[in-house]
């Protein structure tokens, strides 16, 4: 995987005739389908798109694609340049035996002790391993240059001088100055807002291309020719204004996804050839050992080898307690040590760690649109020509058909424009959308796309997974029944041999307890698996088998002591097995996995919410039973292998929308079955993870009905928005229709409405608590 992440680069291009979802969709179509161009994101406000693509990609293809278009664009920044810096601590005395060590683009920079190389990250990591080898002391950092030119901010200095022009051109009006200073002073204005919305505007009604650029354009010229020289000053600034804010507004958003994820520093304190060398986190590859002193934030996921202590993984599980751990323990690339310093062991690459990947995911979420979305995008794309339509036919007709001079016709025609267009709409829904994804991701959810938040309001059955999800995945031993000759001692050790070859919790729990009682593993061979029964091998000579009841009862080997001894386990919600060598049964084991603490308060929020829990697992039914029980589920299906669990989702999804929550590699086809598919991002399996369209972070399925309630309450917000755009503009074309409307009123009936709807959207960022509250509820 992260042989991979290295063979991507990002570029970005700035197409300035992309201002609203529609054209960013019709360029997604377009580009769709390129060879090596392996993913895309688009952001309207600021007119920039971003290109995943292959390392040995061809730009110009895109540049040529986006000409024919007649969306022309410029690349203004590629995340490729990697250059990287080995600063000396000294001055080298030997300058030709370290630029060979470092490689052939290596050059010695002006201060005399910079090596300047272009590297890939692996062979910097490589260099720095020789240098270090041949005691060369030098520290590591990536240069990476890009020509971004674009804004990174509103310009809303140069629209307050446009604004006070326009103002100005008001004033002298009303006061009846020479018509040559009035127009003079709106010219002022509009050439500093938005000369460039109506260059744009321009080019699209050539090209018969209806956006909300377009509708400005034609409004502000048309004023400008029926003489209302302020007026077309005023709409045109006041429009530009409101869409600096709303690009403000939609970064805000975005931004506040990374804000509250954190970044992972960019560097690490590294072991090599027995010293401690400073390196670009992204250089470091897999298996690499780095240290966190206090205080300091870890760049890259790994595994504690050393030391122990807290650590904060708010930014990523949105659970503020700190984290306790020790030698063996999972970190997080973001994740900050606290009282005690740890050293990691890296099993990640930094382009792969989680971290990286919650934002990687969350940010290109919004591609996968919520069918509101695509509604309001395919609605845009005729609503637009359907109001140039209108304003010419009332244009027109009220010619035809009233007394009244042809000017006043035009001028409702124009103020119609104003009113109709639909920023309002277009734009209210992605603000939305990408806020509700960062309140999520700020409490630990991690959403994989606003289809996914929009259909979770309509759930009605969660099929969970037990081990792991409902329990710990962590089973205890609690019995032991001998039921052959053998001593405990003997019988312990034959068991614990087997179990230590084994990855599986039963095993896990038996070795832990056979360890605890000082009994020794001995050695096994032609240890192997029996596939969905247990494990065999030979010990001493021996033969013998940790095996299920069912292998037995096959074998006959089950003898009513046995079976009596499963069933005592069963009884009690246990799991139970079985050692046996050539001549019979010798013990029964028990274990039992305990439910997490959370568990049943968790199964409860979802019934509150108006969710059906259903229990599936591979567990006997005695066993689930108990498990369901304990946390207050009443639908159970046990025995369950893969497929059934698979077929039973289907099931459960034809009678109504079914989520999945596992946190298994054996849980990734019916999470990729289900509705929705949930994933334990702590436990979980990679695979389970990438197949799930969900991941609770925190594994605290309890988040499943706040995720709900979450979908509930964005659907809300999303149709109150359409709902108050489209009602305003109503009221205010037929004013404008019948007269009663100037293009003041259809200023605000456009940025009016525009600004009130996104800050409506924006304030699903702080609804964190009010989510909690319709949780409780």
């Amino acid at each position: 995987m992260g042989q991979a992440a290295q063979e991507k680069i990002e570029i970005v291009f700035r197409i300035e005739l992309m201002d609203c979802p529609v054209e960013a969709g019709e360029i997604e179509r377009a580009l769709t389908g390129m060879p090596g161009l392996l993913a895309m994101r688009f952001d309207p406000p600021s007119r920039q798109a971003f290109f995943t693509v292959a390392r040995d990609f061809d730009a110009s293809l895109i540049s040529a694609r986006l000409d024919e278009l007649g969306f022309p664009g410029r690349q203004v920044a590629a995340c490729a340049e990697e250059t990287f810096l080995f600063e000396l601590q000294e001055k080298p005395s030997d300058v030709a035996k370290i630029l060979a060590l470092i490689g052939e683009s290596a050059r010695l920079a002006d201060d005399a002790r910079t090596i300047v190389c272009r590297l890939a990250p692996k062979a910097a990591f490589t260099a720095a391993e020789r240098l270090s080898g041949a005691g060369i002391k030098a520290s590591i950092r990536i240069e990476r240059k890009t020509n971004v030119t674009q804004e990174s901010k509103p310009p809303f200095v140069r629209l307050a001088i446009a604004l006070a022009f326009a103002a100005a051109a008001e004033i002298l009006e009303l006061a009846g100055a020479a018509e040559s200073a009035v127009i003079a002073f709106s010219l002022a204005a509009i050439a500093l807002a938005g000369c460039g919305t109506i260059l744009r505007g321009a080019k699209n009604l050539l090209r018969l291309n209806f956006n909300m650029s377009t509708l400005m354009a034609v409004a502000v010229t048309g004023a400008c020719l029926l003489g209302s020289w302020p007026e077309a000053a005023m709409v045109m600034t006041l429009y530009e204004i409101g869409e600096a804010i709303e690009s403000l507004a939609a970064a805000r958003a975005r931004g506040a996804i990374r804000s509250l994820l954190g970044h992972a520093p960019g560097s690490v304190t590294a072991r090599m050839n027995g010293t401690w060398v400073p390196l670009p986190a992204e250089s470091v590859p897999v298996g690499t050992v780095y240290r966190l002193e206090p205080g300091e934030q870890a760049a890259l996921d790994g595994v504690v080898v050393e030391g122990s202590g807290a650590m904060d993984e708010a930014a990523i599980t949105g659970e503020s307690m700190p984290v306790p751990k020790a030698e063996g323990s999972s970190v997080w690339a973001g994740a900050i040590t606290l009282e005690s310093g740890l050293t990691i062991r890296s099993t990640k690459m930094a382009g792969d760690s989680m971290t990286a990947r919650i934002i990687a995911a969350v940010e290109s979420a919004e591609q996968k649109k919520a069918p509101m979305q695509r509604f309001i995008d395919r609605f845009a794309a005729l609503y637009t020509p359907s109001v140039f339509a209108l304003a010419l036919a009332v244009s027109v007709l009220g010619i035809l058909l009233s007394g009244d001079p042809w000017q006043t016709w035009v001028y409702r025609g124009l103020v119609l424009l104003v009113i109709a267009c639909p920023c309002s709409l277009v734009i209210s829904t992605p603000v939305t959308i990408v806020s509700a994804l960062a309140l999520a991701a700020k409490r630990g959810i991690l959403v994989k796309g606003g289809v996914f938040l929009e259909q979770g309001r309509n759930l009605v059955n969660v099929a969970l997974d037990k081990t792991g999800t409902i329990t710990r995945g962590e089973p205890e031993f609690k019995s032991e029944r001998l039921v052959g000759l053998a001593d405990e001692r003997t019988a312990g050790a034959l068991a614990a041999s087997l179990a230590a070859m084994s990855s599986h919790p039963v095993s896990k729990a038996l070795l832990k307890h056979f360890d605890d009682a000082g009994i020794e593993p001995l050695e096994v061979r032609g240890f192997k698996a029996i596939p969905g029964h247990g494990t065999e091998g030979v010990v001493k000579g021996s033969l013998v088998r940790l095996t299920n009841l069912s292998w037995l009862e096959e074998k006959n080997l089950a003898t009513s002591a046995v079976r009596e001894a499963f069933a005592a386990a069963q009884r009690s919600g246990q799991s139970a097995v079985a050692l046996s060598d050539l001549f019979g049964v010798i013990a029964v084991y028990a274990v039992a996995d305990a439910p997490k603490p959370e568990s049943a308060a968790g199964i409860a929020a979802m019934k509150r919410a108006g969710l059906t829990p259903h229990l599936l697992t591979g567990d006997v039914a005695e066993a689930a039973q108990t498990i369901a029980r304990t946390v207050g589920i009443t639908e159970v299906h046990s025995n369950l292998l893969p497929e059934d669990k698979l077929r039973r989702i289907e099931e459960l999804d034809r009678a109504a929308p079914t989520a999945m929550v596992g946190d298994g590699i054996n849980d990734a086809p019916a999470l990729t079955a289900s509705r929705i598919g949930f994933a334990m991002g702590i436990r979980g399996a990679d695979s389970a993870i990438e197949a799930a369209d969900v991941a609770l972070m925190d594994d605290d399925i309890g988040k499943i009905a706040w995720f709900k309630r979450l979908s509930e309450f964005t659907h809300r917000t999303l149709v109150e928005n359409i709902s108050f755009s489209l009602g305003i503009k109503a009221l205010f074309a037929i004013a404008a229709i019948l007269g009663f409307a100037n293009m003041w009123l259809a200023v605000f009936a456009d940025t009016g409405v525009l600004l009130i709807v996104v800050a409506w959207g924006l304030r699903l960022m702080r609804a964190g608590k009010r989510i909690d509250r319709m949780t409780a509820a």
